[in-house]
């Protein structure tokens, strides 16, 4: 999740073709990370680098509506970048 000043990411639990969010399990300043994209038709890839120099790498499916999910995401993110 991006909030105005942080990025969060969560715990989540499988529940079929849906999810329950659980506890924070990080959060990052949004000036301090950087994203490095890379989408194919099925997939998103993408780092996030965080100022520490720390690298988590996370690949989303895009291919059952979502890629619109994912860009809004990544156009929060980018946001914090410029």
């Amino acid at each position: 999740a991006v909030g105005s000043k942080n990025i969060y990411a969560f715990a989540y639990k499988p529940r079929g073709f849906k999810f329950k969010i659980k506890k924070e399990a990080a959060r990052w300043p949004r000036n301090e990370v950087n994203v490095k994209v890379e989408e194919t038709s099925k997939m998103c890839y993408f780092i996030l680098t965080t100022g520490s120099g720390e690298n988590y790498p996370l690949e989303v499916p895009i291919v059952f509506g979502g890629k619109e999910l994912v860009h809004m995401f990544l156009d929060a993110i980018s946001g914090a970048q410029s």
